[in-house]
Order: C-alpha cells, then structure tokens, then sequence
C-alpha cells in the first residue's frame, strides 16, 4: 500500500489510460502542426493555465456556464486551436476502451452545442477499442453513443473498417480541414 494505491488494476488502467492520452497528442500534434495551421495542447495543462494571456484566451473560450453553479472547463484530453484568432477547433477524448466515459463525452458535447459560442467546437473521440466495439456487426450502446454523439470516432486499430463516423487516426487531419 503505496501512497494511497489500494487497487493495483485501477493503477494499472490509470498508468494505460494517461500513456494512451500521451501517444495520441503525440501522434495528432505532429499531423495536425506540420499539416495544418492549428496548434494543439493537453486539456490538463490548460485547464491549470493562467500565465500565457493567449492560452488565457483559449481557455475562456472552452467555458461552460452553469448559471449560479460557475462556469467550467469540458473534460477536454486534448484541444486543437488556431493560433491566429485563438478560437477552439476540436476536443479530443482519448479512451482505451469505448466504456470508459463515453456518455461523459457525448454530454460534454451536447453542452458545448447548446451554447451558441461553442457549437461551432467538434467533439472527437480516440480510442484503441479494446473491446472490439467498432468490429462488432451489431452496434452496442457505446459505439451508438460515439457514432451519434461525437462528431467523429478515430480509431487505432489496422484491422477497422472506416464506416459512418469512425475513422483511422490518419484521418483526423482531413477532418479538421473540413
């Protein structure tokens, strides 16, 4: 019992999930950055953001207002912005499996399109889906929330057929052009 660790699984799906939310922000800045005019950060760093009066911006741009209960960031793994005008392009979730908080995310963007000053910000999802969802020929409950809440699924798995709304990661760059 280290430091509070009580539950080596939990740990271990911890310690896969943060290194899985590294690799994709790895992989997507380096496409995105070199490809397109977007600048992309992890949501953890700027949601402790306060210095940097650009990032400043880009943070208050993410807000949610929740009336007399504050205004607060979206769960936002990654974000992608333009540095130019430093408006919010997309939220990327990244989870290994489908399970994982799906419908946390789909909420996420249902409150980002209510609000006319963050409808425009796309909701994506990543996933290794670890569970095969996307190879299943039934639609479960989750892959029907990511296809229909998000406004695309990338996947990182060579054997995914792209179909709908679910890509290869490769494919993200061409989203974001559109």
């Amino acid at each position: 019992r280290k430091r509070g660790i009580t539950d080596i699984g939990q740990s271990l799906r911890a310690w896969k999930g943060n290194n899985f939310e590294r690799f994709v922000h790895y992989i997507v800045s380096n496409m995105i950055e070199t490809r397109l005019s977007f600048k992309v950060i992890e949501g953890g760093r700027l949601e402790k953001q306060q210095a940097d009066l650009k990032l400043n911006k880009v943070k208050r741009s993410l807000l949610v207002d929740f009336g007399k209960h504050g205004c607060h960031l979206p769960d936002a793994d990654i974000v992608v912005y333009n540095p130019d005008n430093l408006r919010v392009k997309a939220i990327i979730s990244c989870k290994i499996s489908l399970r994982e908080r799906i419908a946390q995310t789909a909420y996420w963007k249902m409150k980002l399109s209510a609000d006319s000053t963050t409808r425009h910000i796309k909701m994506f999802f990543a996933t290794t889906d670890s569970d095969k969802e996307f190879l299943k020929s039934k639609t479960s409950k989750p892959a029907a929330i990511a296809m229909t809440h998000c406004d695309a699924v990338f996947v990182l798995r060579n054997d995914i057929q792209e179909r709908y709304n679910v890509y290869t990661l490769t494919e993200i760059v061409n989203k974001l052009r559109k």
